[in-house]
């Protein structure tokens, strides 16, 4: 996988719009319709990447999970791109992450952090 610091000259951006609307209702810390998450790799603690949320009304920015914190989960390193699962988790993929080889990161709506897959563990399958 390319390196994603090599870019160092802007930042390391996606952005993602959460679109749910078949999904009625709103409990609390569950993602809703027009919010937006931004995978940033260069920002939170030890710039080891964060995941924020930003409302699409004002762009106020929210830290939901910052990958360089141990208490929200596993950390991360890069993390990078974003895919709403359901309403209350979202998929973040870090190309680096601990094991240097990538880890996809299931990521809840109140920031706890797990790994789905570590792409250098060859018991989960062909390896990153």
């Amino acid at each position: 996988m390319p390196e994603p610091r090599q870019h160092t000259h802007r930042r390391g951006l996606a952005i993602l719009a959460v679109l749910l609307a078949a999904i009625a209702g709103r409990a609390q810390a569950q993602f809703v319709p027009g919010e937006i998450l931004v995978a940033d790799f260069e920002a939170g603690t030890g710039r080891a990447g964060a995941l924020f949320r930003l409302s699409s009304s004002g762009g106020a920015r929210v830290l939901l999970s910052d990958f360089g914190d141990p208490s929200q989960g596993p950390p991360g390193t890069s993390p990078f791109g974003v895919a709403v699962l359901d309403r209350d988790t979202v998929l973040v993929l870090d190309n680096q992450a601990l094991s240097g080889a990538g880890m996809l990161f299931r990521v809840s709506a109140n920031g706890v952090r797990s790994v789905l897959s570590d792409f250098a563990d060859p018991a989960q399958g062909p390896t990153g």
